[in-house]
């Protein structure tokens, strides 16, 4: 097994160790959007306590996702902030653009003029009612660079998305 686990690099490894928690989620997902903020904003803004914001900001600096830097204003004064890193952006942004669906949800139920659906997978698997034989949704993977055809259930009609 250590033979299989050790080919996947372990910065790699890590990072996905630091992506486990929805926390470490949302925090690196702020600063994406939100570019560097001091620890007083980022837990105010994510209505976070400071102990368990330190703790998740520890994590993410030891892997690298984010960093810590002090900027002096014109009174000489020092304040802290944290920024995502160029590691942290490219990860969650390959990950939230590894797979994206060219065809929503309320696209598909416009299409069909039904509310019996059901999601799963963040929406990549979708069925709605009988009236819908197949569904194919496609989907751009840009680690590759292809599309990819996720085909939920198979049957000989099929609509292809986007």
């Amino acid at each position: 097994m250590e033979k299989y686990v050790n080919e996947i690099p372990l910065l790699v490894r890590n990072s996905i160790k630091a992506l486990s928690d929805e926390n470490r989620q949302g925090i690196l997902i702020y600063l994406l959007k939100n570019n560097s903020k001091s620890f007083i904003e980022i837990s105010k803004d994510l209505k976070m306590p400071k102990n368990n914001l330190s703790y998740h900001f520890k994590i993410l600096i030891r892997y690298g996702l984010i960093y810590n830097f002090y900027d002096r204003n014109e009174f000489a004064e020092k304040y802290s902030f944290y920024e995502i890193s160029k590691l942290g952006k490219r990860l969650i942004t390959t990950l939230m653009n590894f797979i994206k669906p060219t065809l929503y949800m309320e696209e598909v139920d416009a299409l069909f003029n039904t509310d019996e659906s059901f999601i799963s997978a963040e929406g990549l698997s979708y069925q709605t009612s009988s009236f819908i034989k197949g569904l194919t949704i496609t989907a751009g993977n840009d680690l590759i660079g292809e599309k990819v055809n996720y085909k939920p259930f198979s049957k000989k009609e099929q609509i292809v998305a986007g």
